[in-house]
């Protein structure tokens, strides 16, 4: 009867039908479709193309040019196996988990680098490639010895630190709202919003009797691309730079971080940190890579179905080097990666 039923669906499924059953998968598990073409929905994607993040965009419904019938039907067979689960199952499913994971398992079976991204992990990424977002200042991470609570590692000078937070202080109630048990991404979601609103934020300090009450104000927040620039041997001429993200301004920061350490020192090679970076734009981290190498290199390539579709990047300027390290072949670099 199942088998039955199904092909009797994919009969009456027409490329209409095949959009509004794609859409209302999205909706129904609160995933947005932020674009919309006549060739169907999309859905963002990122991964990593020759090292390098990219955020992008697959059509997850093309229209009959490109494919055939067949594809119309798996994803009408896609809304039937979904739907039959959740309602079916003998337990009760998380939809949300059960759309995630399998979306997950389809791309994972092209590269190790294809990803989903909900709405959250999307918004996230965007507030790393553009540099900046709505919120208070706070940096948090999970409490090692209490797993369930948050603690504040660092809180920004103008920002959460004037108005009295301090590293330390652990999370206890956002806007009247417990959260202990709650990870770092959803707690971080309830601080931000849009600049110009505000937000209640109860902490509890030791040698405090009782928890501490402040209203915050949103403002944008800048992220810091080069958090950290210094020298680590003087002697040698060693210069440190952490890069934390390829977001927009991070090529301008690097060359003024390297600035920096050149005018400290007689640099002679440079420590560069990339660990715990998530990548970030196309765009930036090619002008990061022409801070480091020679005029006319060979950057990046990208590839796609179509010829149109490929590109080449390469050094157009010369590198953020002091003049007497060029060629570059006189300087060394040591990147550390995870």
């Amino acid at each position: 009867m199942k088998r039955k039923r199904t092909e009797e669906k994919g009969k009456k499924s027409g490329f209409q039908k095949a959009v509004g059953i794609a859409l209302s998968f999205l909706k129904s598990v609160g995933i947005a479709v932020t674009k919309f073409f006549t060739k169907g929905p999309v859905l963002f994607f990122s991964g990593l193309v020759s090292g390098l993040l990219l955020t992008g965009a697959i059509l997850l419904v093309p229209d009959g040019a490109a494919v055939g019938e067949s594809v119309r039907e798996k994803v009408a067979l896609f809304d039937i196996i979904f739907h039959d689960i959740a309602s079916n199952y003998v337990e009760p499913v998380d939809e949300e988990k059960l759309f995630e994971t399998g979306m997950q398992a389809m791309l994972s079976s092209l590269d190790p680098y294809t990803q989903f991204e909900n709405n959250l992990q999307a918004r996230e990424m965007n507030v790393k490639a553009n540099g900046k977002y709505g919120g208070v200042g706070l940096g948090l991470a999970q409490d090692l010895r209490e797993p369930d609570r948050l603690v504040v590692m660092s809180a920004f000078e103008g920002y959460a630190f004037d108005e009295g937070v301090r590293p330390g202080d652990y999370i206890e109630r956002v806007n009247d709202i417990s959260v202990r048990g709650r990870n770092i991404e959803e707690v971080t979601n309830m601080l931000r919003g849009p600049p110009g609103t505000s937000v209640n934020l109860e902490v509890s300090r030791q040698g405090a009797s009782s928890g501490i009450t402040f209203k915050l104000d949103r403002r944008f927040v800048s992220i810091r691309d080069v958090p950290v620039a210094t020298i680590v041997d003087a002697n040698e001429g060693i210069g440190y730079i952490k890069l934390q993200s390829f977001a927009r301004d991070a090529a301008s920061e690097l060359r003024r971080a390297i600035a920096k350490v050149s005018n400290e020192t007689k640099l002679t090679g440079l420590v560069l940190d990339l660990r715990g970076n998530p990548g970030g734009l196309l765009t930036s981290a090619v002008e990061v890579a022409e801070t480091l190498v020679p005029k006319d290199s060979l950057i990046v390539s990208t590839k796609g179905r179509e010829v149109s579709d490929s590109e080449t990047y390469t050094s157009s300027r010369q590198p953020a080097l002091p003049g007497e390290l060029r060629p570059i072949h006189n300087f060394r670099i040591l990147i550390f990666l995870q």
